[in-house]
């Protein structure tokens, strides 16, 4: 049978009201947490009071969905309904994540008025498949689009969503030179097609080549630095190197920080010859044997 985890995106296109969301993972999801209800309120309501609803609260804090409806009470004591999502990475600097944040409410302001009746036009699985796609690939990803069109992100981006976003962002009167500004960014990093994950994958990738895994990661951590020290946006960024920790002297080491993890091993079923081609192939001259559940038993030197 089905089995809805948690964490998830979702099951299917609300329909009348954020309460479906409610009902749905009070019905799915078993009680994990729980507290003293000091309120009653029904009573509350007729009284024409606000109840903050704790029970609800700490049972919509244990399912994890990409976005998440959370009610709560104003220290003032109005009631009030908002969206906790997951959309804004984190960087890798300011610009870039002012950037994304005016994107994403520029989309979001200006989506229904471009998209009217989303749900009539896309299936849910589409967008959770395309949302999938996104989270896994990153730019450069083909998506199945509003009335069934295939389209690469790029071209969604660049064709759509900025237009709309820039119409999102004039009618909430946000400064003209600030749009351009940071639509601008979006519209570099889309072109160019370096992200914040694309650039750490690929400086960590060239590093590797010319340092040790323990050089690699403080170089990438060192370029991340600098570079935001600099302030460009991450589309503009260089790649790490190793010149990035020209300075760097290890005070202490541990063995795991140069070891290598990436091991060739055999079993103590396997014939002698096997292990000698081995020795060969690799170039190496240790080969550890280990047993079934990935044990070391033995090495043949």
């Amino acid at each position: 049978r089905f089995s809805s985890p948690r964490v998830m995106f979702g099951n299917g296109w609300l329909e009348d009201s954020i309460l479906e969301l409610y009902k749905e993972d009070i019905g799915r999801f078993k009680v994990m947490l729980m507290t003293d209800v000091e309120e009653d309120v029904v009573e509350m309501i007729k009284n024409g009071q606000t109840p903050k609803l704790k029970a609800l609260s700490i049972h919509n804090s244990t399912v994890y969905r990409w976005n998440r409806a959370c009610y709560g009470v104003s220290p003032s004591g109005k009631p009030h309904l908002r969206i906790e999502n997951r959309v804004l990475p984190a960087g890798p600097t300011i610009k870039d994540e002012i950037a994304n944040f005016l994107f994403w409410i520029g989309v979001m302001n200006g989506f229904e008025d471009a998209y009217p009746n989303l749900s009539q036009k896309m299936d849910f699985d589409d967008a959770k498949n395309n949302f999938l796609k996104a989270s896994k690939l990153g730019l450069g990803a083909r998506y199945k689009w509003v009335n069934g069109d295939i389209i690469n992100d790029n071209e969604i981006i660049e064709k759509e969503l900025i237009p709309i976003a820039k119409k999102g962002l004039e009618d909430a009167k946000v400064d003209p030179k600030d749009i351009d500004h940071y639509l601008d960014i979006i519209h570099e990093r889309n072109q160019i097609g370096q992200t914040g994950a694309r650039w750490m994958l690929d400086s960590y990738s060239k590093l590797r080549k010319e340092s040790s895994q323990e050089e690699a990661k403080t170089a990438l951590v060192a370029g991340i630095i600098k570079r935001q020290k600099e302030g460009s946006p991450v589309h503009n960024w260089e790649l790490a190197s190793v010149n990035d920790i020209a300075d760097w002297e290890p005070t202490s080491l541990l063995v795991e920080e140069f070891m290598t993890t990436d091991l060739f091993t055999v079993s103590k079923e396997d014939i002698p010859e096997f292990a000698a081609s081995m020795l060969d192939w690799q170039k190496i001259r240790y080969i550890p044997i280990e047993n079934e559940a990935g044990e070391l038993i033995g090495l043949i030197t």
